[in-house]
């Protein structure tokens, strides 16, 4: 990790990305927790991309993968949600 951003930053951002990807996708199951969701799921993405951007190695690149994976997932979750929504109006 021979970046700008310290070691122990990056850790945590990946670890970040991790946690909020996990909290955003079991929020976003519950018709509810959308906007929470969604939001987690943003914030997923950003810290598991100014992760990935020092070129991390061992568990905090697998970390950060996991973390853009599941906010990915938490948002489509929530669209899925809104567009059931906007379905069930008409």
């Amino acid at each position: 990790m021979g970046g700008m951003l310290p070691a122990v930053i990056v850790r945590v951002s990946a670890f970040l990305s991790l946690a909020l990807g996990a909290c955003g996708f079991l929020v976003s199951l519950y018709p509810l927790g959308v906007l929470m969701g969604a939001g987690a799921g943003v914030f997923a993405l950003l810290f598991g991309s100014a992760a990935l951007t020092e070129h991390p190695d061992g568990w905090t690149r697998r970390a950060a993968r996991g973390g853009i994976a599941a906010g990915s997932l938490a948002l489509v979750v929530c669209a899925v949600w809104v567009a059931l929504a906007l379905a069930s109006e008409r």
